[in-house]
């Protein structure tokens, strides 16, 4: 069984191969893309996902850039290069995005993430420019572990 995702909107698309979770690992590295700042109203942050299939699942973020606060966009929680924990039990995920600054690019490629258990994680951006200017496409893409990271 191979599963895959799709989001369609008019004018974005964008797909990804969903791990399973036998393919899931303990160690990661986030590949996300920038965020997009336009003005304080319009938020298109960075982000991450973490998902865990077991009880008990403690993850230890280090951020590359600062995570905001739930609801509050300009607020760092967790500020860059702190770790931090996070425990999860089965069926559960969180989601993390950068705060708002107009100092791009600010993105969370490079989050580095340990856990005790295998976990999924997701690496997205709502509106990078990818290509540059005026494309505005939302990304999301399952991340593979370290462990499956060749040598070469």
């Amino acid at each position: 069984l191979s599963v895959y995702f799709m989001s369609r909107n008019d004018f974005t698309s964008d797909g990804m191969y969903v791990i399973p979770s036998t393919g899931w690992g303990k160690d990661y590295v986030v590949a996300a893309a920038t965020a997009l700042y336009v003005s304080a109203a319009v938020d298109l942050p960075s982000e991450f996902i973490i998902i865990a299939n077991q009880d008990n699942t403690a993850v230890t973020v280090i951020p590359a850039q600062d995570i905001r606060a739930e609801g509050q966009p300009t607020t760092a929680r967790h500020p860059k290069g702190v770790p931090f924990t996070v425990l999860l039990n089965k069926g559960e995920c969180v989601q993390y995005q950068t705060t708002q600054s107009q100092d791009l690019p600010w993105d969370l490629s490079g989050t580095v993430l340990s856990s005790n258990n295998p976990i999924g994680v997701i690496g997205a951006s709502a509106c990078p420019f990818i290509p540059a200017d005026p494309y505005c496409d939302h990304v999301v893409d399952m991340i593979p572990p370290v462990r499956t990271w060749s040598n070469t």
